[in-house]
């Protein structure tokens, strides 16, 4: 299950089936823009927190851009 950009806050129930998914195998890929959660008026850390992940309001693509450095391929335009 993808969520590109959540933009609103999960309820209680949603969380929940999302728990049940992930219990059963499930995978779940989260993208967050610049900002955060508290950006996107989300509360999507509330989920990923119980597994040990949580989407700060930080640059992130950034921080992965100088780690990895070496390993980018640069796009060029056509």
């Amino acid at each position: 299950m993808i969520f590109g950009g959540p933009r609103r806050k999960f309820t209680t129930s949603e969380f929940d089936a999302l728990k049940q998914y992930i219990e059963k195998g499930g995978s779940l890929l989260v993208l967050l823009g610049e900002g955060g959660e508290s950006r996107f008026e989300t509360n999507i850390n509330f989920l990923l927190e119980d597994y040990g992940i949580m989407v700060n309001n930080g640059r992130s693509i950034g921080q992965l851009e100088s780690m990895f450095q070496d390993h980018l391929m640069p796009i060029r335009q056509i």
